[in-house]
């Protein structure tokens, strides 16, 4: 895959997850739809690229956790799972909207075989806590415009000044 075409398939997904996150639908935004269908080919395999940073970020964070092995592992994951939950709330919100499409399970077993070799711990999708939207909020939390922002990465001011 060209390094434009993993560029735009990136830009792509997070924009959808922006437009998920402002009017808090757990679906691609239907101006997006033809968007998405060409680049992904469906919203299958849209749902595997989200899946696979899904569980990237949550991979990175769990060597981290491992290298101290916590007291009680399993309340370890669950807390790191609802941690990283807060810091990719679409990203999830869309997952959960779409945990049984079958596009998924290839990348749910994988993950489950080495997330038991890592820990000893099997978790199936469905066993991992549920986020807990706020009170007061009826559907999904929604991001606003300003925290999209803040969790953007900004470019290096040193490589942008060549």
């Amino acid at each position: 895959m060209s390094w434009s075409r993993t560029h735009r398939r990136h830009q792509l997904v997070h924009e959808v997850l922006a437009d998920i996150g402002t009017d808090g639908r757990p679906e691609i935004p239907v101006w997006r739809q033809a968007e998405v269908d060409a680049e992904f080919g469906g919203l299958g395999q849209f749902l595997v690229q989200v899946q696979v940073r899904w569980y990237r970020a949550f991979d990175a964070r769990l060597d981290a956790l491992l290298e101290a092995w916590p007291q009680d592992p399993p309340a370890a994951l669950d807390e790191l799972w609802l941690g990283l939950s807060d810091t990719m709330p679409t990203a999830r919100l869309l997952l959960d909207a779409h945990l049984d499409h079958p596009a998924l399970e290839p990348v749910h077993v994988r993950h489950q075989l080495m997330l038991h070799a890592a820990t000893g711990i099997y978790r199936k999708p469905d066993d991992w806590p549920r986020p807990v939207p706020p009170p007061h909020a009826d559907t999904a939390r929604r991001v606003t415009p300003s925290a999209r922002r803040q969790r953007m990465i900004q470019p290096c001011r040193w490589i942008s000044a060549f």
